[in-house]
């Protein structure tokens, strides 16, 4: 586990409970993961049809953004529930690698690559 090697003497009591606290965040954001690439191929077919239906593509897209908003807010209340169970010292340091650590499957979210231009464009 990567927190186990970031964060200085985690019990294995605080091991099991970020454990399960990890699980039940990803039983809800994987559904919403999927959801999301199927909004977005979805996106992709109303995008290129020969007659393009703009309040179509505005509605997927209003439910792909609805989707990553609740997505960030599970994933908030993850971290916070993660830092429940740490020390003063545990959570200093979590708090300073967090974003490294929690947002590491939000990467690619964050707009075009570096030197890759935006699609569509």
């Amino acid at each position: 586990m990567q927190m186990k090697k970031m964060l200085p003497d985690l019990t294995d009591d605080q091991v099991k409970k970020i454990k399960s606290l990890r699980m039940e965040m990803m039983k809800k954001i994987t559904p919403m993961k999927a959801e999301l690439q199927e909004l977005k191929a979805h996106l992709h077919t109303l995008s290129i049809a020969e007659k393009v239906d703009m309040e179509a593509i505005n509605k997927t897209i209003d439910r792909m953004g609805a989707i990553r908003t609740k997505m960030m807010m599970i994933r908030a209340k993850f971290q916070q529930d993660v830092r429940a169970v740490l020390n003063e010292e545990q959570r200093i340091i979590f708090d300073s690698k967090a974003e490294n650590m929690m947002g590491h499957g939000m990467k690619g979210h964050h707009g075009p690559k570096q030197g890759k231009p935006c699609r569509g464009m």
